[in-house]
């Protein structure tokens, strides 16, 4: 058993609740669409769990014309066991947390059913699921760029991305010309986001040749159209997307062959203003400056112990916790960095471990219970970093932050809602993988959610409610 195993279990039970869901929805008028963070996993013998936190939309369609898309944070977990048969799941849970307000729909809702279908427990090599995995998250933490290191050099290679790609594009160069278009139309749109995808529940099938594949991916897909010169007609739009990629191997490697995005509804339209909180926050980054992984050579059990580290950051998060994070990932006896580039040009470097606990210790005294701080990164890309004592990872993350000014009015919560990127380099001493450099910068700041404690269901509803619910201990 091993925690790709686990993924791909995990992503298909997800994938079937999002079909059965759309097969409802004309019945029910209710479909509800999650995106989970990277999952933290424990295994042991041979049981195995997963644990992590979900944005689960909800669409509540009215014919009488206030149709609503409502947030609900949800604590999704599993545990697995395996048998002679393969791996199985024995338990799964969701556990609500909150409720945000309710977002209303102008016109009317299309929701479309063009789920593909979904692979059948014979996954596959987990080594080479995690490079397939690897390769397809490139696409969006490369932003477009690298298609030629992505795709497959046959004429047969497409790309469609529904709303974003001129229809079915054919082959890599033409593939090539269609991004580049893309990369160049945002200089006409104020330098903001034309396209930006964050992925997650990942399901990997390898045929039985062994050299050709098929994925599935959860997508939410952002695009600001921001070319009006008042700003106050800027607009954000954001879709729930389904991925659907075919994957073959050239040389060795593995190559996106064919890859489809589709929309499977688009969320309440709203206004976007990029100079609110972050100096280019909502401005594409051209060149893309993020170092981008081009090597993904990684195994299995290194995966795991970054994903964890990754989780057990945006968990402190959540329970206050973050300077015994700090203690247990950065303090080592090597040059140690942080930027979490959260003011722009104007945000410090800090360079050393007394004031990186300077900053989280001054982020914990903000944390108050029942007033959570989420993070859900996507699945990382995850690579050695010139030798296997050293690992680099990137990622984006949709975080939601409750703003200190109103913290005492239960009543009214405002919560500031963006897109990260993300690089952490790891490096292993005597063992164990510690962060030696840790940046975060906010992409796209959105129009803040709210919570109303008083009449939102789940665990922040309980009165007296301690910290954040305990997820359970690592093996």
């Amino acid at each position: 058993m091993d925690y790709i195993q686990l993924e791909n279990e995990m992503a298909r039970y997800l994938h079937l609740a999002h079909k059965s869901s759309l097969r409802e929805y004309n019945n029910t008028d209710v479909f509800e669409f999650s995106m989970w963070a990277s999952p933290t996993y424990w295994i042991k013998e041979n049981e195995g769990g997963m644990s992590c936190d979900t944005f689960t939309w909800q669409i509540v369609r009215s014919r009488a014309g206030d149709s609503v898309a409502r947030v609900i944070i949800k604590k999704l977990e599993g545990r697995f066991i395996e048998n002679s048969k393969g791996i199985s799941m024995i338990d799964v849970s969701w556990m609500t947390i909150q409720e945000m307000e309710p977002e209303f729909y102008q016109g009317e809702i299309n929701i479309k059913s063009c789920y593909p279908s979904i692979p059948i427990r014979k996954y596959g090599n987990s080594e080479e699921i995690l490079a397939i995995r690897n390769l397809q998250n490139k696409f969006f933490e490369h932003r477009l760029h690298g298609v030629d290191i992505l795709f497959s050099i046959s004429d047969g290679a497409t790309l469609n991305i529904e709303n974003v790609t001129d229809g079915t594009v054919h082959g890599r160069d033409a593939i090539r010309q269609e991004v580049n278009r893309i990369i160049n139309s945002e200089r006409l749109n104020n330098h903001c986001y034309k396209f930006l995808g964050i992925s997650g529940a990942p399901i990997i099938e390898i045929n039985e040749d062994g050299n050709s594949a098929r994925g599935i991916f959860t997508v939410q897909m952002y695009r600001i159209d921001a070319e009006d010169k008042n700003k106050s007609n800027w607009t954000l739009h954001r879709q729930l997307c389904v991925l659907e990629s075919t994957y073959i191997k050239e040389n060795g490697a593995w190559k996106i062959f064919t890859m489809t995005i589709s929309s499977i509804v688009e969320l309440p339209i709203n206004q976007y203003r990029n100079d609110l909180r972050y100096d280019k926050c909502g401005q594409s980054d051209e060149p893309w400056s993020v170092d981008q992984v081009d090597d993904s050579r990684i195994n299995i059990k290194t995966a795991m112990e970054i994903e964890n580290i990754i989780n057990g950051w945006v968990y402190g998060c959540r329970r206050g916790e973050l300077p015994e994070y700090v203690s247990r990932y950065f303090d080592h006896q090597g040059n140690v960095r942080m930027l979490i580039r959260s003011f722009g040009n104007k945000t410090p470097v800090l360079e050393n471990i007394e004031a990186i606990r300077e900053k989280t210790n001054g982020m914990t005294a903000l944390y108050k219970n029942r007033f959570y701080t989420f993070h859900a990164p996507t699945t990382p890309v995850i690579a050695f970093d010139n030798d296997e004592n050293h690992v680099v990872g990137t990622w984006f993350d949709c975080g939601t932050t409750n703003l200190g000014e109103k913290q005492n009015s239960p009543g009214q919560v405002d919560y500031m809602i963006f897109v990260n990127k993300y690089v952490h380099r790891f490096v292993k001493i005597e063992g164990k993988w510690y962060i030696e450099d840790f940046y975060a910068e906010p992409m796209i700041a959105m129009p803040d959610w709210h919570l109303n404690m008083l009449t939102s269901s789940g665990y922040v509803s309980i009165p007296n409610t301690d910290a954040y619910p305990d997820k359970f201990n690592l093996a």
